[in-house]
């Protein structure tokens, strides 16, 4: 059998979004709807871990980054997952009037300057991180994907996971204020499920990627630890795992014969 045949498994990301999906849904059938709701709803357990959980990846990819990658690219990661952890925790709102998510609350008068320079300070260095991460990796993510690389693979779900999972979220709201359509109580729990366990899901797809990328081979990063060589013909050749640099003029250590 021809071994470039075989089809390729599918992506681990796909894999982990897939199953949370499909445990989503079984809670969803096993759970009353009001215990569902209560579950999912804001300030609750589900939003508190999502949230818990980007924190912890925010520091990740800074402790564990692969030095391969410019300290830049890992800062606006790490940026990024703060921002989501204040979303989560409706922080883009707590201290404003209006929603500084919302163009209102920049392009209507009621907003205070005050207000508005403040949440420009704070979204400056997002607007950096965001460009920062398209400038350097959009390319090479689209690359890597046409390749089946893990680490893309993972990138391109959490894209498509979090533009999905935000689409859902506006779905029955929209329904309702558009054409008037009022959702039953199973339909609220069963979206409200689906959503929230999504989003749990994309701060552990962060994590996966930063394992991936650690994994991946490639040069050795600056400054990292070497094996050391030895002279053979005047080639440098890596000195074999557990023998003895022996060096001219120093005895054996089975000593002279």
């Amino acid at each position: 059998m021809n071994v470039g045949t075989r089809a390729r498994p599918p992506a681990t990301a796909v894999v982990l979004v897939l199953t949370g999906l499909a445990l989503a849904l079984l809670d969803w059938v096993v759970r009353p709807n009001a215990e569902v709701l209560a579950l999912t709803r804001e300030g609750a357990l589900i939003e508190n871990t999502t949230a818990a959980l980007y924190l912890i990846a925010a520091v990740l990819v800074l402790a564990w980054r692969d030095r391969r990658i410019a300290l830049a690219s890992w800062i606006a990661v790490s940026l990024v997952m703060v921002a989501f952890a204040a979303r989560e925790l409706d922080l883009h709102k707590a201290w404003t009037t209006v929603s500084m998510l919302k163009a209102r609350f920049w392009i209507g008068g009621g907003t205070p300057w005050a207000q508005k320079l403040a949440a420009t300070a704070v979204l400056a260095p997002l607007v950096w991180a965001g460009v920062t991460l398209l400038r350097r990796h959009a390319r090479p993510v689209l690359q890597g994907w046409r390749r089946a690389e893990p680490v893309a693979l993972t990138a391109i779900t959490f894209v498509v996971t979090l533009v999905l999972v935000k689409l859902l979220d506006r779905a029955l709201d929209t329904a309702q204020s558009n054409f008037g359509l009022v959702a039953p109580t199973w339909l609220v729990a069963l979206e409200a499920v689906i959503e929230e366990t999504t989003e749990l899901l994309l701060p552990l797809l962060v994590l996966l990627g930063l394992a991936q990328q650690r994994a991946r081979p490639g040069p050795t990063p600056a400054g990292a630890a070497r094996r050391p060589t030895w002279r053979v013909a005047g080639a440098a050749a890596p000195l074999p795992a557990g023998a003895a640099l022996q060096l001219p003029g120093t005895p054996s250590r089975r000593g002279d014969r």
